[in-house]
């Protein structure tokens, strides 16, 4: 923000590997009124298209970027007005907006590698993300989905850190982790999980899992309830939700990016969500040797083998708040779900968003986790 009355639109950095992100198309004409939170512009970085939300109420005075265009973090992609309008005042600030501006120096921060620690004999890779303010808030811990990695929850961490230390982690057989799953249960997952809180000296956290890493958090807060503050469960709420098996078989078997993308697209309620990139990222993952028959043991054991049993008969044995977050428009996750819960177990649904909510309806997922963390304790 420049004064009280303009506004610089800036590339977001969404992950500390981001360095620059590309204009795909404005959602709003220039001359538009927005409110604070508006999806204005779609931005596509190498791991997924985003929209970005005006940071405050206004006139969208400039487009400045146009689509096609790269621009690094930081680079300036419009203007909002909250008083005057004067294009020959909103000229003077783009220049000397242009002027002062520097491009980030990236650093040794967005090459920052994964850390490793050995937890049941299994190899895992997770990061730590301080809060960028001095707080005593317990840390949040993302545990992703099933075939994804820790890079997939880049568009929440930044927004999470304002306020609270956070960790992702990889699962066993997903990201940079061994290709080892022990049994490939659910509780088998949880004590690994939970062993490296333990290791990392956090007795207490907060967790926000993702469809099975959702299944995970619920198991995590059964086997060791002292260990939890809180549970956000996004598109899974626990063991026994139902899930599309064609997916997971054709995800599991997909080996090149034509026979992979109609499985990813499945994921999401607008396929310009899924890249090239995207696509490509998932690949490499599943070239690693050992990967798919690792995958295919997790499914037998973490999610096949828990068909039929009721999600909401393990939230009503837990004592900590749990909001249950689903996107409306779910192709792989069964929605209906949400009817059975306990009366405790906050529901909020993102009308316009599938399965992968964290990705495509980042800030109003950002928003309501904050808000249920701020109300929770």
């Amino acid at each position: 923000m420049s004064d009280k009355q303009t506004i610089a639109l800036t590339m977001p950095k969404w992950g500390m590997a981001m360095s620059s992100g590309k204009v795909v198309e404005w959602l709003v004409e220039a001359g538009v009124r927005v409110r604070k939170g508006d999806e204005i512009l779609d931005i596509e970085t190498d791991k997924a298209v985003v929209a970005m939300e005006a940071p405050a109420d206004g006139v969208l005075s400039r487009q400045v970027a146009q689509p096609g265009d790269e621009l690094p973090v930081g680079g300036l992609l419009g203007v909002i007005t909250q008083g005057t309008e004067d294009p020959v005042a909103v000229d003077a600030f783009v220049e000397t907006f242009r002027s002062h501006f520097v491009v980030e120096d990236a650093g040794s921060e967005a090459d920052q590698a994964a850390e490793k620690i050995v937890i049941n004999d299994i190899s895992i890779a997770y990061r730590k993300y301080p809060s960028r303010q001095d707080s005593d808030k317990l840390p949040i811990v993302f545990i992703h989905g099933f075939g994804g990695d820790q890079n997939g929850w880049m568009f929440n961490v930044t927004a999470l850190t304002e306020q609270y230390p956070v960790y992702t982690v990889d699962l066993p057989a997903h990201g940079e982790s061994s290709r080892q799953v022990g049994n490939g249960s659910l509780g088998g997952l949880a004590e690994v999980v939970a062993g490296l809180m333990s290791a990392l000296a956090e007795p207490r956290v907060h967790l926000v899992g993702h469809s099975l890493g959702a299944a995970v958090a619920v198991e995590i807060a059964l086997q060791q309830p002292e260990q939890v503050a809180s549970l956000v469960l996004l598109s899974g709420v626990g063991a026994g939700t139902a899930v599309d098996r064609e997916y997971i078989e054709g995800f599991i078997a997909a080996n090149r990016r034509a026979r992979l993308k109609p499985y990813i697209q499945r994921l999401f309620s607008d396929p310009k969500y899924v890249t090239r990139d995207m696509l490509e990222g998932l690949l490499r993952a599943k070239r690693i040797e050992g990967t798919d028959a690792a995958l295919s043991k997790l499914a037998q054991a973490s999610i096949y083998a828990e068909e039929g049993a009721r999600p909401a008969d393990k939230l009503t044995l837990l004592r900590v708040p749990v909001l249950v977050v689903w996107g409306g428009q779910d192709q792989v996750a069964d929605v209906a779900q949400t009817d059975s819960l306990p009366a405790n177990v906050e529901v909020q649904i993102i009308d316009q968003a599938g399965h992968m909510g964290h990705i495509e309806a980042a800030g109003q997922l950002n928003t309501l986790i904050r808000a249920f963390l701020d109300t929770s304790h």
